[in-house]
């Protein structure tokens, strides 16, 4: 099944899909087959640039505003509208204006039912590191690692000024702002609670690692997980 396939107009079975994503989405199984891993990294954490480098180090393809491109590509909604419905938009809405826009989408929740079917066929294909938007509440089994990194506030804080030579006020305000729309893009989409340690098979705290010492740890679990499947 290609990818353009997952996608459905307006009208077609709409009332099973949003209620389909009311619910939260279940995850999908996924038992033979090529592996993939999900990461989800805390804004601002060491572990941020950790999905590019599983990626290469294991010759995987990295997805994550990629699906986005997919989303607009095959839906034919702007990317721009797409990214206010994207895990890090402090865009507060739910309605599209469909009749402006001309787009499938007229509800957030149609959205959240592409987004995980897209999820689950980059999946379905393996050899694949998808990077945040909820991936590892769309995703489970023996041949998926699903992963988040944490670090205490502070030190993201920190590094946040640093990195954007922002006041402490505003680096605050920015840091909040994000955790926020993050943990409301799974509340809203999935229907958890992003820090819920169950969803994960890996959580790491990366208050005295290094980003070296967080990709041996990923690589190890993912190794170790892939022998016992």
């Amino acid at each position: 099944m290609s990818i353009s396939s997952l996608f459905k107009r307006k009208g077609q079975s709409a009332n099973h899909a949003s209620g389909e994503a009311r619910r939260g989405a279940s995850p999908r199984r996924l038992h033979e087959g090529r592996p993939c891993i999900t990461l989800a990294a805390q804004w601002g954490s060491r572990g941020e640039p950790a999905g590019h480098r599983l990626a290469a180090r294991l010759g995987f393809t990295e997805y994550g505003a990629e699906i986005l491109g997919i989303l607009a590509d095959q839906s034919k909604v702007h990317r721009d509208v797409l990214a206010a419905l994207d895990e890090d938009s402090t865009v507060n809405f739910n309605y599209l204006v469909s009749s402006l826009l001309g787009n499938p989408y007229v509800v957030a929740e149609d959205f959240a039912r592409d987004l995980v079917r897209v999820i689950q066929q980059i999946a379905e294909a393996g050899d694949s590191v998808i990077v945040g938007r909820g991936a590892a509440f769309a995703l489970h089994g023996p041949r998926v690692l699903n992963v988040r990194v944490i670090e205490p506030y502070q030190q993201r804080l920190t590094r946040l000024r640093e990195s954007r030579m922002m006041s402490y006020t505003e680096a605050e305000i920015t840091l909040a702002e994000i955790d926020s729309a993050r943990s409301q893009f799974v509340e809203d989409y999935f229907r958890r609670d992003i820090d819920d340690p169950e969803a994960y098979d890996l959580v790491i705290n990366a208050q005295f690692l290094d980003e070296d010492a967080i990709l041996d740890v990923i690589l190890r679990a993912f190794e170790a997980k892939r022998l016992a499947g």
